[in-house]
């Protein structure tokens, strides 16, 4: 859990949580959230005379911070975001989309599929359950969906096996095979990364947006502000092999009836870089 609560005090004695945003706990760059505080219907007359911030982060390896807090008076904003996981293991790189089901010893070979109804319910946050966990007692746990498949998976010591919770895919999943035969990946080993990129919106109330796009690092790769006019100001971001921030390229995007021209602003090597609002 990654995420921050709001609660609106009342003139009353009553409170009532209106709104939480919830951060993506698999990126390592700093995130932006904004939400709008609305009252329900039932406390629409009531006068609010405080607000209280919770910030919560449980469940997770590692350390967060949160920066920045404010609470702002103006109109609704919203935010929305869509998160795309990649896998890196044994040197392949593959998007969770591609993986078919998940392989596992309970007395017995048995395998959880990641899709149901042509729809993908593997998620990354099972994925990320199943790498990090700490097998105790030579068992193991299988997330599928958000649901514990099971507890028993069998691991070193037990049955004479290795560690091996698999994630299967097809060789012709993402074209890097040929033939019906089919790749496997063993969660345990030590070897498989979780990575997301992720697109960020957030609509602060003043009809303008503001678009952020992140590579696999979590690193900003995209920041796009649109205004009211339909005017874009998009900065891209380039970062060496290291991870160091290269160059920032500035582009604007003007809107004129149906023509759209797009005009080279500036280029700026080593900037130090402008992500956040």
């Amino acid at each position: 859990m990654f995420s921050r609560f709001t609660v609106a005090g009342y003139a009353d004695g009553t409170a009532e949580e209106m709104r939480y945003a919830e951060y993506n706990a698999y990126l390592t760059d700093w995130q932006l959230a904004g939400v709008g505080l609305r009252k329900s219907d039932a406390n629409r007359n009531k006068t609010i005379t405080s607000v209280k911030v919770r910030l919560e982060y449980s469940a997770n390896k590692g350390t967060a911070y949160f920066d920045g807090l404010s609470l702002r008076e103006g109109k609704y904003v919203r935010q929305t975001a869509e998160t795309k996981y990649e896998i890196q293991a044994n040197g392949a790189w593959f998007a969770l989309e591609d993986v078919k089901e998940v392989r596992y010893y309970e007395d017995g070979w048995k395998t959880a599929p990641a899709y149901k109804d042509g729809k993908l319910v593997l998620t990354g946050a099972d994925v990320q359950a199943m790498m990090t966990q700490k097998p105790a007692d030579g068992e193991a746990s299988v997330y599928v969906g958000g649901e514990l498949i099971t507890s028993a998976a069998a691991v070193t010591g037990r049955y004479g096996m290795l560690a091996s919770i698999y994630l299967v895919r097809d060789q012709s999943a993402t074209g890097s095979g040929s033939g019906s035969g089919s790749f496997y990946y063993n969660l345990l080993a030590g070897s498989c990364y979780l990575h997301a990129k992720q697109v960020l919106e957030i609509e602060d109330g003043t009809n303008r947006r503001v678009r952020i796009r992140t590579n696999r690092d979590g690193k900003a790769v995209e920041r796009t502000v649109i205004d009211a006019n339909g005017t874009e100001f998009k900065t891209e971001y380039a970062y060496s092999a290291a991870g160091k921030l290269s160059s920032e390229e500035n582009w604007e995007r003007r809107r004129n009836g149906e023509h759209e021209r797009d005009v080279y602003r500036e280029h700026k090597p080593d900037p130090v870089p402008r992500v956040l609002l």
